[in-house]
């Protein structure tokens, strides 16, 4: 279960450089949870974010990703709503159905990363318009 543990950066510039689409709380690649500057890592919101952690290793990334894009085209070009395309996301939908989970059925234990890492996220993005 050690390849399962989810490692969680905090105050990280990664779902600002992802949010294409909309503006995510977290994002996960791998067992990596980034929580975004200024979001505060609830139960909750880990629960969900575990759930990739999970859908990644049962599915591994190219299938996660094939899956997670082909679902929101499939949606956006149905409902020509961006937020609407991202709730109807398999994926999404099977996290938020369990991160109202009680901590108890939780099976994983998290690391917890104080910082970003140094490095290619360490710069600071423009402010939005």
């Amino acid at each position: 279960m050690a390849s399962l543990t989810p490692i969680i950066h905090l105050d990280s510039r990664v779902p600002t450089l992802l949010s294409l689409v909309v503006r995510p709380l977290a994002v996960t690649l791998g067992r990596h949870i980034f929580v975004r500057r200024g979001v505060i890592a609830t139960a909750r919101l880990l629960r969900h974010e575990a759930v990739h952690v999970a859908q990644f290793a049962e599915l591994g990334w190219i299938r996660f990703f094939w899956l997670y894009v082909t679902d929101w085209i499939r949606a956006w070009l149905a409902l020509r709503d961006r937020r609407a395309a991202y709730r109807a996301i398999r994926l999404e939908q099977e996290a938020r159905a369990l991160e109202d989970l009680e901590d108890r059925e939780v099976p994983w234990e998290f690391v917890i990363v104080e910082r970003a890492p140094r490095g290619w996220q360490a710069f600071d993005l423009p402010p939005r318009p």
